[in-house]
């Protein structure tokens, strides 16, 4: 699937979820009605999750350059970023439910992923226990991968 065609299947979904959602909890309350739906908005920000885009500039940037015919309302990065942020109840419920479609709520390992957490980090180092008990004979480089700080599983480190 290139990615033309993952990005109409990611949008058709994000609709065929959303309009449930929608009539569940009140999402706009007044004021203008903004320029990308947000379906739109939605589809880009899991759209660009995939392809690894990392900051909302390079989102923004991204699709600006190269989809902007699938977006043509893309226009202004801070509107686009603002409405994002003010989506994210709306994306906690549609993550809840394909959660729940898709049969895992139960379960107490689920596909669906909830945050990505860092296994190891690259530090500059020297010798550590761990590379010494592996590797006895080999000799160390001075940059190796370390488990210091490191979280593991589900859980997140406390205080940073």
């Amino acid at each position: 699937m290139d990615r033309d065609e993952f990005i109409i299947t990611v949008y058709c979904l994000v609709c065929e979820h959303y309009q449930v959602i929608k009539h569940t909890y009140p999402l706009r309350q007044g004021g203008f009605a903004p320029a990308l739906s947000d379906e739109e908005v939605i589809t880009m920000e899991l759209c660009g999750e995939y392809f690894k885009l990392a900051t909302d500039k390079d989102l923004f940037g991204y699709f600006r350059a190269h989809y902007a015919h699938f977006f043509p309302h893309l226009t202004e990065r801070t509107r686009f970023v603002r409405q994002a942020a003010n989506l994210w109840q709306v994306k906690a419920a549609i993550h809840r439910r394909l959660t729940w479609v898709s049969g895992q709520a139960a379960d107490p390992i689920q596909i669906i992923d909830t945050l990505p957490l860092p296994v190891c980090g690259y530090t500059r180092r020297g010798a550590t226990a761990v590379s010494s008990r592996l590797l006895p004979t080999a000799t160390v480089p001075p940059r190796t991968w370390t488990t210091r700080g490191a979280s593991w599983g589900c859980a997140s480190r406390a205080g940073g």
